[in-house]
């Protein structure tokens, strides 16, 4: 993503000028800003305060101190601002100093955190703008002049910001067809993504546009002949700035174009070939050296971000197939019971592959349970679950409930991925109800009585692989005919605007009250909950069923 050139406007226009740093406040990517002896390519690999402008500022420590600041506060935040009055040893604008500049300059500085998929920030976007400064120049024009740099300056940034937290193509496309033209004063906005399977250009329109067209236009032939479809396969921008070069250059959407009261349409290539940004005006629009460089920036933003999305969706699915083949394809009849079990990936980002469950029929009526959540989310975790699970499977028709957990703690010890997971385990023996429950670290389980009244078992000892050698309660009491045992994931109860134990007691109160004597009450318990799928899900219930 390169940002580009000082934006004066007009000559003695307010300089402003955007860039990218590194975490550690290293410019990574041009900022073309004027610099001594030099263009704003010059300060890649500096820092921003000992770039070849900021380093002769005798405010320079200052800067330095407030920019690292802000730096940190982005990270946690996603975004900062903060003003910085410095001395100006060049003319930003490539005008005289005397023309344009005091002495003394006050820049408006904005930080934007841009993170990688696990949420860690990589980079970050900046702005910086000149404060003005009363002069000879008419107030009035002046007033509007900033009111229209600092729209366009946020208006990049809270795209920026929005894209960010873009994990999925659906999200991107929506801060594109929402939000990114604000960015160029457009109208209309719409992206044209290649099908890879069909060949063809799929259509996502943003608001604005009349719905009989967006209906007709969902997608278009590769080889169409329309801006969005030349765009891509020339790898080139295609600008019209007005209804007349819209008629003479593509007449087939003549007719749509006047329909919709657009006059001006621009195309902008994505990298990587396989989209393009489409963008309208109600009026007619000079493409000049600032709108383009404001298309640029936008269109960088925009392909960074759909990467970051396929690589996330690819991702997802491949850790969701995994997950799916390491569960178990059916569950086993297990006499005097009746079992159930949910498993649903998380859809909000990469939320996939910790959680786990099976059934294990040990002969002469007795059962092992487990459920279990591996720390993390993606493939690593999806990865570490099926070692879980497999080493689960194996240990227990081989040895009572606490050597298979005991054993499988010092399994965890040793597995990547898998220390801080947490499993909890039940024996049944349906003969007599009798039910022995052990947990390392997990949510307790809960068990309905035939009369509907909800127990809450006694809060788990430590997770997996932390203490090889400790030894955990078990719990054990009786089933009743009708009686349920329902163990779950984190993921059914846990919600940042709820605390744990109030989720949990909603969960205890929907247990009294559904009917347990049926298939599909995973499925409920699921459903009623109402879950956003931040997480992914495990649940599994056991009811006795009455003689």
């Amino acid at each position: 993503m390169v940002f580009g050139e000082t934006m004066s406007g007009s000559p003695g226009g307010l300089p402003q000028f955007f860039g990218e740093l590194d975490v550690h406040g290293v410019i990574s990517a041009a900022a073309n800003f004027a610099v001594p002896g030099g263009s704003g390519q010059d300060s890649v690999g500096f820092t921003l305060w000992d770039s070849p402008w900021w380093s002769t500022s005798s405010a320079r420590e200052e800067f330095r101190r407030v920019l690292v600041e802000a730096l940190n506060t982005a990270a946690c935040s996603g975004i900062a601002r903060f003003c910085m009055t410095v001395d100006t040893p060049v003319d930003l604008t490539g005008h005289a100093k005397s023309e344009a500049l005091d002495e003394t300059t006050t820049f408006e500085v904005e930080l934007v955190a841009l993170r990688g998929r696990d949420g860690s920030t990589l980079k970050y976007c900046f702005a910086c703008r000149q404060r003005p400064q009363q002069s000879g120049q008419d107030i009035g024009s002046l007033t509007e002049e900033v009111s229209l740099r600092r729209k366009q300056i946020e208006s990049i940034l809270s795209l920026a910001g929005a894209l960010t937290g873009a994990v999925s193509i659906d999200e991107v496309v929506d801060a594109i067809t929402h939000q990114s033209g604000a960015v160029v004063g457009a109208a209309f906005s719409n992206l044209a993504l290649l099908d890879s399977q069909t060949g063809d250009l799929e259509l996502r329109h943003g608001p604005g546009l009349d719905s009989d067209i967006g209906e007709r236009w969902p997608r278009i032939p590769f080889d169409d002949n329309t801006p969005l479809g030349r765009c891509i396969r020339l790898g080139i921008p295609i600008m019209l700035s007005n209804y007349e070069q819209v008629a003479a250059s593509f007449p087939a959407g003549a007719d749509d174009a006047a329909k919709a009261g657009f006059a001006a349409l621009a195309a902008i290539p994505i990298k990587g070939g396989k989209a393009a940004l489409g963008y309208a005006w109600t009026s007619d629009v000079e493409f000049d050296s600032e709108r383009r460089q404001f298309l640029r920036v936008t269109a960088d933003l925009i392909g960074d971000a759909l990467e970051r999305a396929r690589f996330f969706e690819h991702e997802h699915m491949v850790a969701d197939l995994l997950q799916q083949t390491m569960l178990p394809d059916r569950l086993p009849n297990v006499t005097g019971a009746l079992v159930d079990a949910r498993y649903s990936p998380g859809t909000a980002g990469l939320h996939v592959g910790g959680d786990w469950y099976d059934v294990v029929d040990l002969g002469d009526c007795r059962s092992m349970f487990a459920v279990g959540d591996v720390v993390g989310h993606g493939i690593e975790a999806a990865a570490a679950m099926g070692k879980l699970r497999s080493a689960f499977a194996a240990l227990a028709p081989y040895g009572d409930l606490e050597s298979v957990m005991r054993r499988l703690d010092t399994f965890a010890y040793t597995v990547d991925g898998a220390r801080m997971s947490s499993v909890v385990i039940a024996q049944f023996d349906s003969s007599d109800g009798s039910v022995s429950v052990v947990s390392a670290g997990h949510l307790p389980p809960l068990i309905r009585s035939p009369n509907g009244l909800v127990e809450q078992l006694p809060d788990p000892g430590p997770p997996l692989g932390i203490d090889p050698s400790a030894v955990r309660a078990v719990h054990r009491t009786v089933l009743a005919p009708g009686a349920t045992l329902v163990m779950y994931t984190d993921g059914l109860v846990e919600d940042r605007h709820t605390s744990i134990d109030d989720a949990i007691d909603r969960l205890k109160q929907l247990v009294s009250t559904v009917d347990m004597n049926r298939k599909g009450t995973a499925h409920v318990l699921y459903n009623e909950m109402g879950r956003p799928q931040n997480d992914d899900v495990a649940i599994l219930t056991v009811h006795r069923q009455a003689v």
